[in-house]
């Protein structure tokens, strides 16, 4: 699969494989880690299994990992295998792994849904749930309310991830915090960062959902 990270409307080519402690202190492994790493807070961890020639790159620096595909340990905990460009050439490509670091907005909330749907009679957007495999996640805020995830995002599907402003709370028009994407295995390319009005308009979403209507 490709790999893509995702935060608040931007989207990068690839993930970056750090050092994961292990419990006891003694060793570190590649991993993709989530959550509140600041603090070492509600962290959520991926193991990442490297090439060979990967290795000397991550010991002396963190990697950045771009191509991969997933399976369980025997504890049925989900786990990232690097493979080369090569490899993912000659690989079924229609899926694609991509890492949420959503920021926190409002009242310390976010979220991830798939596309919208309707608009209902207080004027406000509603949305489909959300469309990927969630193989991780973190909740960062105290409260359980906003979270980062690692999911796999399947052939052409709409997704969104929203993070509030205290602005657009505090505003008298109704403003959506969104951010809309859609992943092409065709062209092997996750278009995104497109707010309410360029999920309405723009071409990579004109074969989905015809929701121009409800702007």
């Amino acid at each position: 699969m490709k790999i893509f990270t995702i935060k608040d409307g931007e989207v990068d080519l690839g993930v970056l494989v750090e050092r994961y402690l292990l419990f006891g202190g003694n060793q570190s492994v590649p991993a993709i880690i989530i959550g509140d790493v600041n603090s070492g807070k509600r962290l959520g961890t991926m193991r990442v299994h490297l090439l060979k020639n990967q290795w000397r790159e991550w010991e002396n620096n963190n990697i950045t990992l771009h191509y991969a595909y997933t399976a369980t340990d025997g504890n049925g905990k989900w786990e990232l295998f690097a493979e080369s460009e090569s490899e993912y050439e000659d690989s079924e490509k229609q899926n694609a792994f991509c890492v949420f670091r959503t920021s926190l907005g409002r009242f310390d909330t976010n979220s991830h849904t798939g596309d919208v749907t309707n608009k209902n009679i207080f004027g406000y957007y509603e949305y489909a749930n959300f469309p990927g495999k969630v193989l991780c996640r973190v909740n960062i805020a105290e409260e359980r309310i906003g979270e980062q995830i690692i999911a796999i995002m399947y052939k052409d599907c709409v997704f969104r991830t929203s993070c509030p402003s205290i602005s657009n709370m505090l505003s008298d028009e109704i403003e959506d915090d969104s951010h809309f994407y859609r992943w092409e295995p065709r062209s092997a390319t996750l278009h995104g960062g497109y707010d309410i009005r360029g999920r309405m308009h723009e071409a990579v979403f004109d074969r989905y959902l015809d929701v121009r209507s409800l702007v």
